[in-house]
Protein backbone atom coordinates (compact mmCIF):
# COMPACT_ATOMS: atom_id res chain seq x y z
CA UNK A 1 0.00 0.00 0.00
CA UNK A 2 2.88 2.53 1.13
CA UNK A 3 4.85 1.64 -2.10
CA UNK A 4 1.21 2.55 -4.45
CA UNK A 5 0.77 5.80 -2.91
CA UNK A 6 4.89 6.59 -3.68
CA UNK A 7 4.24 5.38 -7.26
CA UNK A 8 0.96 8.11 -7.47
CA UNK A 9 3.10 10.75 -5.70
CA UNK A 10 5.57 10.59 -8.39
CA UNK A 11 2.91 10.05 -11.29
CA UNK A 12 1.57 13.40 -9.62
CA UNK A 13 4.87 15.00 -9.28
CA UNK A 14 5.92 14.31 -12.63
CA UNK A 15 2.61 15.64 -14.47
CA UNK A 16 3.34 18.75 -12.40
CA UNK A 17 6.96 19.30 -13.46
CA UNK A 18 5.51 18.49 -17.22
CA UNK A 19 2.76 21.43 -16.94
CA UNK A 20 5.33 23.60 -15.54
CA UNK A 21 7.76 22.97 -18.77
CA UNK A 22 4.67 22.88 -20.86
CA UNK A 23 4.07 26.87 -19.19
CA UNK A 24 7.62 27.50 -19.44
CA UNK A 25 8.10 27.34 -23.07
CA UNK A 26 5.07 28.98 -23.86
CA UNK A 27 6.17 32.13 -21.96
CA UNK A 28 9.44 32.04 -23.82
CA UNK A 29 7.11 31.34 -27.51
CA UNK A 30 6.08 34.99 -26.74
CA UNK A 31 8.58 37.08 -25.55
CA UNK A 32 10.72 39.65 -27.96
CA UNK A 33 13.92 41.71 -28.27
CA UNK A 34 12.44 45.00 -28.46
CA UNK A 35 15.01 48.55 -28.70
CA UNK A 36 13.83 52.06 -28.86
CA UNK A 37 14.38 55.69 -28.87
CA UNK A 38 11.66 58.87 -28.75
CA UNK A 39 11.95 62.03 -29.63
CA UNK A 40 9.72 64.18 -28.18
CA UNK A 41 8.59 68.21 -29.53
CA UNK A 42 10.23 67.88 -33.21
CA UNK A 43 8.86 71.11 -34.76
CA UNK A 44 9.67 72.77 -38.37
CA UNK A 45 8.46 75.59 -39.84
CA UNK A 46 7.74 76.95 -43.98
CA UNK A 47 11.36 78.29 -45.49
CA UNK A 48 11.19 81.79 -46.15
CA UNK A 49 9.57 83.46 -49.51
CA UNK A 50 10.28 87.29 -48.83
CA UNK A 51 10.44 88.38 -52.68
CA UNK A 52 7.88 91.50 -53.58
CA UNK A 53 8.19 92.60 -57.13
CA UNK A 54 7.29 95.96 -58.10
CA UNK A 55 6.66 97.13 -61.50
CA UNK A 56 7.11 101.14 -61.80
CA UNK A 57 4.78 102.35 -65.04
CA UNK A 58 4.90 106.40 -63.65
CA UNK A 59 6.90 107.09 -66.72
CA UNK A 60 6.22 104.68 -69.09
CA UNK A 61 3.33 106.90 -71.07
CA UNK A 62 1.65 110.61 -70.62
CA UNK A 63 -0.63 113.06 -72.26
CA UNK A 64 2.48 115.47 -71.61
CA UNK A 65 5.94 115.12 -72.42
CA UNK A 66 8.60 118.23 -71.13
CA UNK A 67 12.08 118.56 -73.29
CA UNK A 68 14.55 117.63 -70.68
CA UNK A 69 18.24 117.88 -70.78
CA UNK A 70 18.88 114.94 -73.18
CA UNK A 71 17.64 114.24 -77.00
CA UNK A 72 13.77 113.19 -75.72
CA UNK A 73 10.64 114.76 -74.05
CA UNK A 74 9.86 112.65 -71.35
CA UNK A 75 6.34 112.10 -69.48
CA UNK A 76 5.42 114.93 -66.35
CA UNK A 77 2.49 116.15 -65.02
CA UNK A 78 1.27 119.08 -66.96
CA UNK A 79 2.60 122.70 -66.90
CA UNK A 80 3.64 125.17 -68.99
CA UNK A 81 6.81 123.96 -70.45
CA UNK A 82 4.86 121.10 -72.45
CA UNK A 83 6.95 120.15 -75.64
CA UNK A 84 3.81 117.66 -76.65
CA UNK A 85 0.18 117.60 -75.40
CA UNK A 86 -2.10 114.94 -76.19
CA UNK A 87 -6.15 114.11 -75.20
CA UNK A 88 -4.86 111.02 -74.22
CA UNK A 89 -1.80 109.07 -73.64
CA UNK A 90 0.36 109.23 -76.34
CA UNK A 91 3.85 108.76 -78.04
CA UNK A 92 5.16 111.22 -80.71
CA UNK A 93 8.93 112.27 -82.51
CA UNK A 94 11.09 112.90 -79.80
CA UNK A 95 9.24 111.45 -77.19
CA UNK A 96 10.68 108.47 -74.63
CA UNK A 97 9.57 106.88 -71.35
CA UNK A 98 10.31 103.94 -69.18
CA UNK A 99 8.87 101.51 -66.54
CA UNK A 100 11.56 99.31 -63.90
CA UNK A 101 10.69 96.49 -62.66
CA UNK A 102 12.70 96.05 -58.64
CA UNK A 103 12.66 93.04 -57.00
CA UNK A 104 13.81 92.73 -53.33
CA UNK A 105 13.61 90.83 -49.82
CA UNK A 106 15.05 87.41 -49.20
CA UNK A 107 13.71 83.90 -49.28
CA UNK A 108 15.37 80.72 -47.95
CA UNK A 109 15.10 78.70 -51.41
CA UNK A 110 16.57 78.85 -54.83
CA UNK A 111 14.85 81.41 -57.14
CA UNK A 112 15.11 82.62 -60.75
CA UNK A 113 13.73 85.97 -61.75
CA UNK A 114 12.06 86.12 -65.41
CA UNK A 115 10.39 89.02 -67.31
CA UNK A 116 8.52 88.47 -70.54
CA UNK A 117 6.27 90.88 -72.59
CA UNK A 118 3.11 89.86 -74.94
CA UNK A 119 2.78 92.34 -77.65
CA UNK A 120 -0.80 92.98 -78.77
CA UNK A 121 -0.58 96.03 -81.45
CA UNK A 122 2.66 98.04 -82.11
CA UNK A 123 2.98 101.44 -84.16
CA UNK A 124 4.94 100.85 -87.66
CA UNK A 125 4.40 101.31 -91.25
CA UNK A 126 4.90 98.62 -93.19
CA UNK A 127 8.61 97.77 -92.01
CA UNK A 128 9.16 101.10 -90.46
CA UNK A 129 8.98 100.70 -86.39
CA UNK A 130 9.81 103.82 -85.02
CA UNK A 131 9.70 103.12 -81.75
CA UNK A 132 12.99 101.60 -80.40
CA UNK A 133 13.86 99.92 -76.94
CA UNK A 134 16.22 99.74 -74.47
CA UNK A 135 17.15 97.32 -71.35
CA UNK A 136 19.03 97.94 -68.89
CA UNK A 137 19.95 95.54 -65.83
CA UNK A 138 20.95 98.59 -63.18
CA UNK A 139 24.95 98.83 -64.75
CA UNK A 140 24.51 98.61 -68.44
CA UNK A 141 22.26 98.35 -71.70
CA UNK A 142 21.70 94.45 -72.06
CA UNK A 143 19.38 95.16 -75.67
CA UNK A 144 19.60 99.11 -77.18
CA UNK A 145 18.09 100.65 -79.90
CA UNK A 146 16.05 97.85 -80.82
CA UNK A 147 12.37 96.99 -81.68
CA UNK A 148 9.91 95.59 -79.33
CA UNK A 149 10.67 92.04 -81.17
CA UNK A 150 13.53 92.35 -80.49
CA UNK A 151 12.85 93.04 -76.69
CA UNK A 152 10.54 90.08 -76.36
CA UNK A 153 13.16 87.45 -77.80
CA UNK A 154 16.04 88.93 -75.29
CA UNK A 155 13.80 88.65 -72.28
CA UNK A 156 12.64 85.22 -73.20
CA UNK A 157 16.26 84.38 -73.14
CA UNK A 158 17.10 86.02 -69.90
CA UNK A 159 17.03 84.12 -66.67
CA UNK A 160 17.96 85.83 -63.17
CA UNK A 161 19.00 83.39 -60.68
CA UNK A 162 18.36 84.07 -56.65
CA UNK A 163 20.70 82.12 -54.45
CA UNK A 164 19.21 80.80 -51.11
CA UNK A 165 19.36 82.82 -48.17
CA UNK A 166 20.82 85.93 -50.07
CA UNK A 167 20.43 88.61 -47.85
CA UNK A 168 20.77 91.38 -50.25
CA UNK A 169 18.45 90.56 -53.00
CA UNK A 170 17.92 94.41 -54.77
CA UNK A 171 17.46 93.55 -58.81
CA UNK A 172 16.52 96.45 -60.85
CA UNK A 173 15.61 96.21 -64.65
CA UNK A 174 14.65 99.16 -66.24
CA UNK A 175 12.98 99.42 -70.19
CA UNK A 176 13.00 102.02 -72.14
CA UNK A 177 11.33 103.47 -75.41
CA UNK A 178 12.21 106.06 -78.03
CA UNK A 179 10.78 107.56 -80.77
CA UNK A 180 13.90 109.15 -82.68
CA UNK A 181 13.04 112.77 -83.84
CA UNK A 182 14.82 112.34 -87.18
CA UNK A 183 16.05 115.83 -87.55
CA UNK A 184 19.17 114.72 -89.79
CA UNK A 185 19.63 116.00 -93.26
CA UNK A 186 19.66 112.18 -94.59
CA UNK A 187 17.92 110.37 -97.14
CA UNK A 188 17.11 107.82 -94.17
CA UNK A 189 15.81 110.27 -91.95
CA UNK A 190 14.11 111.77 -94.39
CA UNK A 191 11.81 108.80 -95.47
CA UNK A 192 11.66 107.57 -91.40
CA UNK A 193 9.53 111.01 -91.42
CA UNK A 194 7.65 110.62 -94.19
CA UNK A 195 6.77 107.35 -92.58
CA UNK A 196 5.79 109.33 -89.25
CA UNK A 197 3.80 111.60 -90.49
CA UNK A 198 1.71 109.55 -91.95
CA UNK A 199 1.42 107.35 -89.14
CA UNK A 200 -0.03 110.59 -87.47
CA UNK A 201 -2.07 111.56 -90.11
CA UNK A 202 -3.80 107.72 -89.80
CA UNK A 203 -4.10 108.80 -85.73
CA UNK A 204 -5.27 111.62 -86.34
CA UNK A 205 -8.27 110.27 -88.83
CA UNK A 206 -7.28 112.24 -91.87
CA UNK A 207 -9.23 110.24 -94.70
CA UNK A 208 -6.72 109.03 -97.31
CA UNK A 209 -7.77 111.38 -99.91
CA UNK A 210 -7.19 114.33 -97.81
CA UNK A 211 -3.34 113.11 -97.93
CA UNK A 212 -2.89 114.36 -101.66
CA UNK A 213 -3.66 117.54 -100.63
CA UNK A 214 -0.21 117.70 -98.70
CA UNK A 215 2.98 117.37 -99.57
CA UNK A 216 6.28 116.22 -97.94
CA UNK A 217 9.47 117.31 -97.65
CA UNK A 218 10.56 116.04 -101.20
CA UNK A 219 7.68 118.04 -102.84
CA UNK A 220 5.65 114.59 -103.26
CA UNK A 221 1.92 114.24 -102.31
CA UNK A 222 2.00 111.78 -99.28
CA UNK A 223 -0.46 109.38 -100.90
CA UNK A 224 1.77 108.70 -103.50
CA UNK A 225 4.04 107.10 -100.54
CA UNK A 226 1.20 104.69 -99.16
CA UNK A 227 -2.11 102.76 -101.44
CA UNK A 228 -5.60 103.66 -100.38
CA UNK A 229 -5.49 99.64 -99.66
CA UNK A 230 -2.59 99.73 -97.46
CA UNK A 231 -3.52 103.18 -95.43
CA UNK A 232 -6.92 100.97 -94.58
CA UNK A 233 -4.87 98.04 -93.48
CA UNK A 234 -4.12 97.68 -89.55
CA UNK A 235 -1.52 94.88 -90.22
CA UNK A 236 0.06 96.98 -92.37
CA UNK A 237 -0.25 100.09 -90.65
CA UNK A 238 -0.91 100.34 -87.17
CA UNK A 239 -1.22 103.42 -84.78
CA UNK A 240 -1.63 101.99 -81.56
CA UNK A 241 1.09 100.52 -79.31
CA UNK A 242 -0.44 97.73 -76.71
CA UNK A 243 1.39 95.26 -74.49
CA UNK A 244 0.91 93.33 -71.57
CA UNK A 245 4.23 92.92 -69.32
CA UNK A 246 4.83 90.11 -66.57
CA UNK A 247 7.71 90.00 -64.25
CA UNK A 248 7.71 86.66 -62.31
CA UNK A 249 10.28 85.63 -59.29
CA UNK A 250 9.27 81.93 -58.89
CA UNK A 251 10.98 78.84 -56.36
CA UNK A 252 13.08 76.53 -58.75
CA UNK A 253 15.04 73.09 -57.81
CA UNK A 254 18.23 73.34 -59.92
CA UNK A 255 19.80 76.09 -61.91
CA UNK A 256 19.33 76.32 -65.41
CA UNK A 257 22.71 76.20 -67.43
Amino acid sequence: MKKQKQKKILVVAAIALMIALVSGMGAMTYARYISSSKVEDVTATAAKWGFVVNVNTDNLFSTDYVKGAGDYATPVANDNGVAVNAAAASLAPGTSGSFTVSVTGQAEVLAKLTLAINVDSNIHLNTHYPIKWTLNDGSSDLIADATIGDLVDKLADLSITIDAGDPAVDLEYTITWEWDFNDADTAAAKEASINDTIIGFKSAGVAYAALGTTYDMNGALYNTHITSEQYADAAYLSTTLKFDFTATVEQIQTVTP
